[in-house]
C-alpha cells in the first residue's frame, strides 16, 4: 500500500520501491526497537553447542 500510494501522489515506480521500501524498513526498525530477540544460529556460532552434523 505505501508504493502504490507514492506512484498515486505521482512519484515515479522506481522512486516509490525505493521509499516505499525504505519506509516499511524504518516502521519495523521503530516497533521493535525495544524488543530483544535471539537467533539461534548464532547461539549456536557463539557457544559451538554442536559440530554442525545432523543427527541421523
Amino acid at each position: 500500500m505505501i508504493i502504490t500510494s507514492l506512484v498515486a501522489q505521482g512519484h515515479s515506480n522506481m522512486d516509490s520501491a525505493l521509499l516505499g521500501t525504505y519506509i516499511h524498513g524504518l516502521a519495523a526498525n521503530i516497533i521493535l526497537r525495544d524488543r530483544y530477540f535471539i537467533i539461534a544460529g548464532h547461539l549456536n556460532r557463539k557457544y559451538s553447542l554442536c559440530d554442525g552434523n545432523s543427527i541421523s
